[in-house]
Formats: structure tokens, sequence, C-alpha cells
């Protein structure tokens, strides 16, 4: 269950992106990122993007599940860390 559906319009679609923001805290987080990437995987045209953030280090890091190599980094990842220090992120400003 993600935090935040924005709705857009863009042209003359009305389209979705998932935010959802989650600390790396939490025992959660890699699973639920998961699922997410999952869910993108299977879903592929539902939402314009899907990310999930947390702030790691003072940053705001973004993790752009609608890319293919970030769903690939996080499905093969064992601990959330390795997430959020992959040069695939963003920071957001």
């Amino acid at each position: 269950r993600p935090d935040f559906i924005f709705f857009a319009k863009a042209g003359k679609e009305i389209v979705a992106d998932i935010i959802d923001p989650h600390g790396t805290q939490f025992s959660d987080a890699l699973p639920k990122m998961k699922g997410l990437a999952k869910y993108v995987e299977d879903n592929p045209d539902v939402y314009r993007r899907v990310e999930v953030c947390a702030e790691v280090n003072g940053k705001f890091l973004t993790v752009d599940l609608s890319d293919k190599k970030v769903r690939k980094l996080v499905n093969e990842a064992s601990e959330i860390a390795e997430v959020y220090q992959s040069d695939l992120l963003n920071e957001y400003y």
C-alpha cells in the first residue's frame, strides 16, 4: 500500500504516479520495495512512474522502479543498504 498516488494531466490523458517515502530503518523496507518492483514488472503501463524514497546520510534519494535496471538491483539485493548505495539512484532536490 503506497503512501501517495498523484494524478496529473498529460495532454488529453490523466496519468498516475506512485510515490512512497519509506525509511530504511524499517524491517519491511526491502520487502516492500521488492513488492512494488514486482507490481511494476507485472503491470508496466498502469503508472507513469513509481518511486520509493528515503533520506540516507542527509540526502533524499529516489528509487525509480519504472527503470528496469533499478528493478533488477532491487530484486537482487539482500539488504536495503545495497539499493541506497547504488549509483542508479537520483537525489531529489
